[in-house]
C-alpha cells in the first residue's frame, strides 16, 4: 500500500508539474516597452478676448510625412489622438507623448477647431492625401522629444453662429427638434465625387427649447442652410431600470429654412469669419402634406407580409426620404409627404414565425424564425394634393438557398 501511496504521489506531482509546464508556454510574450516619451505643456486662450480658455481640449494629431517635417509614429495619427482638459487658468499638460512632429489643435465651445485657413474653412473634405496634409495648415507643430517638456501655447478663433427660432404653422413655437447647418455650394473632390460635408463642432445635439429658440455656434465661413429634423413617432419602455425607445423604423422628417421640404428650394445664408447672424426663422408648414398607403403581398399566394421596410424617395432630392414598416397584414403608410413624383421601394420584406420570448441581458424579446425572404421591388407614385393610395405591390419569394455539404 505505501508503494502505491508513493507511486500515486509521484503521478500527481508529475502531473502537476506538466500542468505548470503547459501554463507557462501557454504564457504571452511580453508587449514590448514603448520608448521614452515627452511632454507638452501651455496656455490655450481665446484670439478674439486675450482671455484664457477653461475647461477646453487640447489635442495632438501627428503631421504627415509629406508636410516636410518628420511624421509622428502611427499611433499618434488623425485616428488616434492625445489630449488633455485646459486648467482654470487654460494651461495644459500632455504626457507620455511619443517622439515626433504634431499640430497641436483647440477645441472649445463656439470656436473653430482647425485654422481658418485650413481645408476646413470651404466646409468639405474630400479625404484625399492632399486634404489630409492641409487639413490643419496654419496650426501650431511641436516637436516632441523623449524625456523632455515642449511648451507650445495655443490660440483658437471664434467661430459665426446662427441664432433664431423654428415655429410651427400655427404660430406656436417648435420646441425640442433638432437645428443643424448645411453647407452648400460645395465644389466636387478632383475624382468628381461628392465631398464629406463639416460641420461645426458641437457638444451634443443642438435642439429648441421651450420657445422655439436655436443657435448654433463654432461654424466656418461658408454658405449654410438651416435644417430642422424631428422624429414624428416614438415610444419609450423602463426595463430594469433602463429607457429604451423605439421610433418604429420612421425616418426623420426633415426640412429647410425659410419652410422648404427640398434642399433646391431653401434659401441660404453666407457667414463670414466670426459673423453672429441672429433672428432667422423657420416655419414648419404641416398644411398641405400627404400620406402614401398601400400594402404588400406575396406574388404567389397573396398574403400580406409582416415584416419589412417601405421607402419613398424623391429622385431629385437625396434628403427627402420617408420610410415605415409594414404592418401584421402589410399594410403602411408614409405620412407628412409633400406634393412630388417618388419612388417608393420595399426591402427586406419576409416570413417569420414569432414563437416565444426569450430574456437577453434583462430585455424580454420576442424571437423569431424567417420562413422566407423576397425579392425589393420599387414602384412610382405620385402626390398631388391629396392622399395616395398605391396598389397592391407583389413581391416574388427568393429561392431557398440549397443546403451546404457537409465537409469533413
Amino acid at each position: 500500500m505505501g508503494a502505491t501511496a508513493r507511486l500515486g504521489g509521484l503521478a500527481c506531482l508529475t502531473g502537476l508539474l506538466l500542468a505548470v509546464g503547459d501554463a507557462q508556454s501557454r504564457v504571452e510574450k511580453p508587449v514590448p516597452l514603448l520608448p521614452p516619451g515627452g511632454t507638452v505643456t501651455g496656455h490655450m486662450v481665446y484670439a478674439d478676448t486675450d482671455l484664457p480658455a477653461r475647461l477646453a481640449r487640447v489635442s495632438l494629431v501627428g503631421v504627415p510625412a509629406a508636410n516636410g517635417v518628420s511624421k509622428a509614429p502611427e499611433a499618434q495619427e488623425e485616428s488616434n489622438r492625445l489630449g488633455a482638459m485646459t486648467s482654470l487658468d487654460g494651461s495644459f499638460t500632455i504626457s507620455n507623448v511619443i517622439p515626433g512632429d504634431y499640430y497641436v489643435v483647440g477645441y472649445a465651445e463656439g470656436y473653430l477647431e482647425a485654422p481658418a485657413n485650413g481645408q476646413y474653412q470651404a466646409g468639405r473634405y474630400c479625404g484625399s492625401k492632399e486634404d489630409q496634409n492641409n487639413l490643419y495648415a496654419g496650426a501650431p507643430i511641436v516637436h516632441v522629444t523623449a524625456n523632455r517638456t515642449a511648451r507650445m501655447d495655443v490660440r483658437i478663433a471664434r467661430g459665426a453662429a446662427i441664432s433664431g427660432r423654428v415655429m410651427w404653422d400655427d404660430g406656436s413655437p417648435a420646441s425640442g427638434v433638432e437645428v443643424h447647418e448645411e453647407p452648400v455650394k460645395l465644389p466636387a473632390c478632383k475624382d468628381g465625387s461628392a465631398p464629406d460635408v463639416v460641420s461645426a463642432l458641437q457638444f451634443g445635439i443642438p435642439n429648441t427649447d421651450d420657445q422655439g429658440r436655436f443657435r448654433l455656434t463654432g461654424l466656418y465661413p461658408g454658405d449654410y442652410v438651416l435644417a430642422v429634423s424631428m422624429q414624428t413617432r416614438r415610444n419609450f419602455s423602463h426595463q430594469n431600470g433602463d429607457v429604451t425607445s423605439d421610433d418604429f423604423g420612421l425616418s426623420s422628417l426633415t426640412l429647410f429654412a425659410p419652410s422648404a421640404f427640398r434642399l433646391a428650394d431653401a434659401k441660404s445664408v453666407t457667414l463670414h469669419e466670426g459673423e453672429e447672424l441672429g433672428d432667422q426663422i423657420v416655419t414648419i408648414k404641416l398644411n398641405g402634406l400627404h400620406t402614401v398607403s398601400g400594402q404588400v403581398v406575396s406574388a404567389e399566394d397573396g398574403h400580406g407580409l409582416a415584416v419589412g421596410k417601405v421607402y419613398l424617395r424623391d429622385p431629385r432630392e437625396p434628403m427627402l426620404i420617408r420610410s415605415a414598416p409594414l404592418d401584421p397584414d402589410g399594410r403602411f403608410q408614409l405620412t407628412y409627404v409633400p406634393n412630388g413624383a417618388y419612388d417608393v421601394e420595399v426591402s427586406e420584406a419576409q416570413d417569420e414565425e414569432r414563437y416565444t420570448w426569450k430574456n437577453v441581458r434583462g430585455y424580454d424579446i420576442l424571437d423569431t424564425r424567417v420562413l422566407r425572404t423576397y425579392a425589393n421591388e420599387k414602384r412610382q407614385v405620385e402626390v398631388m394634393d391629396d392622399d395616395a393610395t398605391m396598389p397592391k405591390i407583389e413581391l416574388k419569394p427568393m429561392p431557398k438557398a440549397a443546403k451546404a455539404r457537409d465537409r469533413d
